[in-house]
C-alpha cells in the first residue's frame, strides 16, 4: 500500500521547488525583457523601458502558467507567487537605474508614438502571448472531446454487453487487448468484474481464455452460475481459487458442487476460505470442507492460524483446532505471535503441543523475545519450560549473546536475577 506524503515531506519538497522556480522565472524575465530591448532598437520602435518590461512579464506569466495549469495540481498559489515575482522584477528594472541600462541599452530619447510598426509589433506580440495563452483551454477542449469519445465507445460496450453482441464484442476485444481492465460508465469495477457478475460466461470466455495471468490478479469474481464455474477453470483458474471466490459471497450450493465435481486439493487459498467462511459463520459449510480435505495440508492449516494469530483472533484459532486444523510445531511463528501479543492464556495452549521453547524467531529465542518484549508474565512462564539462557548464538544488533546477555542489556533487572537463579539451578 502506498501512503500519502507527510505535512513535512510536502514542505519540504515545496522548498526545493521554490528554490529552482523563483531563479528561473527571474531568468526568464530577464531574457524576455533582453529580446524586447533588442527588438526595440533594431526595428526603431522607441517603445517606452516601462511597456519592454510590462511586455516581458506577461509573456512570462503566460507561458510559466501554462505549464503550471498542466503540472500542478493546486495551481493557484503558483499563479499568485509568477505574478508577484514579475511585478517585483518589472519594479526594479524600471526604478533601478543600474538595472535599467544594463538590461534596456539605453539610445537616444525619442518621443514615442504609435504608428504602423508599432502597431504590427503589437499585434504579432498579442498573437504569441494569445497562442500561450489559449494552450490550457485547447488542452481541455480536447480532453472534452477526448472523453466525449471515450463516453460514447463505453456507451457503445455496455449496449452490446446488455444485448449479448457476442460478435461485436470479440471485435472489441480484438481491438483492445486490455479490454478486461476498462471501466463502465458508473461502474466501479472493472469490465472482468462486471462481466463476470453479470454472468456473460461467453464474454468472460474470450477475455480469460488469452489472459490466463489474469486469475493471479486481484479481483472480485462473483461468480453466479455452474457454467461460469466450468468456463474458468477450463481456461486456468484453480478450482481452490474457485473456491475462495465462492466464499468471499458465502455460496455454499455452489462450493459442494466444484468439491464434488473437480475434487480440489486445497493446496492453496486455505487461509482466504477459511476466514470467508468465518466471517459468514457457516459451520456446516466448514465442516463440509474440512471433510473434504481443507485442512489436511499441514503448511496451509499453520499458514490459515497464522494468518489468525496476525489478527489476534485466537478465539477462530481455538475454533478450527477444534474442527481439525492441525498445528505444526516445527513453525515458531504462531509461539512468536502469543509472545509479541503479550496473550498469555494463548501461549499456555500452544505449549500443550510439543513445540521447542528454544526455537528461534527474529534471530531470538522465545524466552529472549519475551525479555525484550517486557513481557513479565510471558517470561515467567516460558522459564517454567526448562530454556537454555546460557548457550551463546549469533545476532545482527547484539553480536553473541544468550538470555542472560539479553537481560542485561535491556536493563531487565528483575528477568536478570530471576535468569541467575535459574541457571545456578541448571
Amino acid at each position: 500500500m502506498s501512503s500519502s506524503p507527510s505535512p513535512l515531506q510536502n514542505s519540504i519538497s515545496f522548498l526545493f521547488f521554490l528554490i529552482l522556480y523563483i531563479p528561473f522565472n527571474i531568468f526568464f524575465m530577464v531574457v524576455a525583457a533582453v529580446l524586447f530591448s533588442l527588438i526595440n532598437r533594431l526595428l526603431h520602435l522607441h517603445f517606452p523601458i516601462w511597456i519592454l518590461a510590462v511586455a516581458a512579464a506577461l509573456l512570462v506569466f503566460v507561458i510559466r502558467s501554462t505549464f503550471i495549469s498542466t503540472s500542478s495540481d493546486d495551481p493557484t498559489l503558483y499563479y499568485i507567487m509568477t505574478l508577484v515575482i514579475n511585478l517585483l522584477v518589472v519594479s526594479l528594472m524600471v526604478t533601478l537605474t543600474g538595472i535599467s541600462n544594463l538590461i534596456f541599452s539605453s539610445g537616444p530619447s525619442i518621443a514615442f508614438s504609435f504608428e504602423k510598426p508599432q502597431l504590427i509589433t503589437t499585434i504579432i506580440y498579442v498573437t504569441v502571448t494569445g497562442f500561450f495563452a489559449m494552450q490550457p483551454l485547447i488542452s481541455d477542449a480536447k480532453g472534452y472531446i477526448d472523453d466525449s469519445k471515450n463516453e460514447k465507445k463505453l456507451r457503445d460496450l455496455k449496449e452490446l454487453i446488455d444485448t449479448n453482441n457476442i460478435e461485436a464484442f470479440t471485435e472489441a476485444n480484438d481491438s483492445n487487448v486490455e479490454l478486461w481492465k476498462v471501466k463502465l460508465i458508473d461502474e466501479q469495477q472493472s469490465l472482468l468484474e462486471y462481466l463476470v457478475a453479470q454472468d456473460k460466461v461467453d464474454m468472460v470466455n474470450l477475455l480469460t481464455k488469452r489472459h490466463k495471468e489474469l486469475f493471479t490478479y486481484t479481483f472480485s469474481w462473483d461468480i453466479k452460475s455452474l457454467a461460469m464455474i466450468q468456463m474458468l477453470i477450463e481456461n486456468g483458474m484453480n478450482p481452490d481459487q474457485v473456491i475462495q471466490e465462492l466464499t468471499v459471497y458465502n455460496k455454499t450450493e455452489l462450493v459442494k458442487i466444484v468439491v464434488e465435481k473437480y475434487h480440489p486439493k486445497f493446496t492453496s487459498s486455505v487461509s482466504y476460505i477459511t476466514t470467508n467462511i468465518l466471517h459468514f459463520n457457516n459451520d456446516k459449510l466448514l465442516d463440509y470442507l474440512i471433510e473434504n480435505g481443507l485442512a489436511k495440508d499441514l503448511a496451509q492449516s499453520n499458514e490459515t492460524l497464522y494468518w489468525l494469530g496476525e489478527k489476534k483472533d485466537t478465539t477462530a484459532i481455538y475454533h478450527l483446532i477444534k474442527k481439525g486444523f492441525a498445528i505444526d510445531t516445527a513453525d515458531n511463528r504462531l509461539i512468536y505471535r502469543a509472545i509479541y501479543n503479550n496473550n498469555l492464556p494463548f501461549l499456555k495452549f500452544l505449549f500443550t503441543y510439543p513445540f521447542n521453547v528454544n526455537a528461534f524467531s527474529d534471530e531470538y529465542t522465545n524466552l529472549e523475545n519475551a525479555i525484550t518484549g517486557n513481557h513479565k508474565e510471558i517470561f515467567d512462564f516460558l522459564l517454567t519450560q526448562d530454556p537454555d539462557v546460557k548457550t551463546l548464538h549469533s545476532t545482527k544488533l547484539n553480536g553473541e549473546t544468550n538470555a542472560l546477555l539479553i537481560a542485561e542489556r535491556y536493563k531487565q533487572t528483575e528477568m536478570l536475577e530471576k535468569l541467575k537463579r535459574y541457571a545456578a539451578k541448571n
